[in-house]
């Protein structure tokens, strides 16, 4: 029987509105699923089930209620939801990939620049140059924009250069918000097959496909995320 890459157990997250009167909103209750190696899952529900609210829990971004998220990776057993930060910093650099639906843009740092951030940060410099290039080319962005800050690109762009950004460091573990949302038909396809890629070579996968070309293109299975 394989050992589950990523293990999410009764999992729940409720949000207070400090300035609104301490108003608590349950977000997440009783979430529970488990995804293999070279497994995809779709997290699929209605639009405010809390789908967003997930991923970002399973990134470490939120801190759930209750629960636990277990991940395995690289000889590691860890629990998202009580490990301190620099254990959380340590398996996004090496273990975990998230892909948003929003680009964070930061000031004068060109596109290839960003792209290859991942792989600088993991010591793999003479590589990282190389790969960028070769997916933005892959991915249709033309190279006259590879040198530039991408804050002005139109959102179907931004959101190439995020999957680029996503897929350029393998990782066991690969979080997917939408990745196909701003995308015309080719890029979609592009996207599709980057997705099997990496599920071929083991990755557990965890996304959120609104479009249902893309998950059925994809996905194994789907969970079930509904309001509280």
């Amino acid at each position: 029987m394989n050992t589950p890459i990523i293990e999410v157990r009764n999992l729940s997250k409720t949000f207070v509105l400090h300035q609104q009167g301490g108003v608590a909103i349950e977000a997440l209750s009783g979430i529970s699923f488990s995804v293999d190696a070279g497994e995809c899952v779709a997290l699929h529900g209605p639009s405010g089930a809390g789908k967003s609210t997930l991923l970002r829990a399973l990134y470490g971004n939120y801190l759930p209620t209750g629960g636990s998220i277990r991940v395995r990776c690289g000889g590691e057993d860890v629990d998202i939801t009580s490990a301190d930060p620099r254990t959380v910093i340590r398996l996004r650099r090496g273990c975990i990939s998230y892909v948003s639906q929003f680009l964070r843009v930061i000031p004068r740092v060109s596109t290839l620049d960003l792209v290859a951030e991942p792989l600088l940060e993991a010591g793999e410099g003479q590589a990282a140059r190389s790969r960028a290039e070769g997916l933005l080319a892959r991915l249709n962005l033309p190279e006259r924009l590879w040198h530039i800050a991408p804050a002005t690109f139109s959102g179907g762009e931004q959101q190439r250069v995020n999957i680029a950004r996503g897929f350029i460091r393998p990782s066991p573990i690969l979080l997917l918000d939408e990745p196909t949302a701003s995308l015309d038909g080719a890029n979609r396809q592009v996207v599709i097959d980057l997705i099997r890629e990496a599920r071929g070579n083991g990755a557990a996968i965890v996304g959120i496909f609104h479009d249902d070309v893309a998950r059925e293109a994809v996905a194994d299975r789907t969970i079930p995320v509904r309001r509280p």
